[in-house]
């Protein structure tokens, strides 16, 4: 599997278990801390590893749209649902 393919199931496996733990937050700051935080934390390793042309453009379009997606999505459900 390719280290791009990774980085994108990461970023989706991360925005599950942040979108569950956001569901607990009562704040929204602290939610949108939590978010942005660990989402900038992970962000320079995962450059690192990755080699593409344009990374910046890459981080963009498919780890952070990823990421924000996939949390809000399950954040969404999660406060519907239960």
């Amino acid at each position: 599997m390719k280290k791009e393919q990774t980085a994108a199931i990461l970023y989706t496996i991360l925005g599950c278990v942040v979108g569950f733990i956001s569901y607990y937050l009562k704040s929204t700051s602290m939610i949108f801390l939590l978010v942005f935080g660990l989402y900038f934390c992970t962000i320079i390793p995962v450059s690192k590893k990755v080699t593409v042309k344009k990374l910046w453009k890459w981080i963009i379009s498919n780890t952070f749209l990823t990421y924000i997606l996939v949390w809000l999505i399950v954040y969404i459900l999660l406060n519907n649902a239960l």
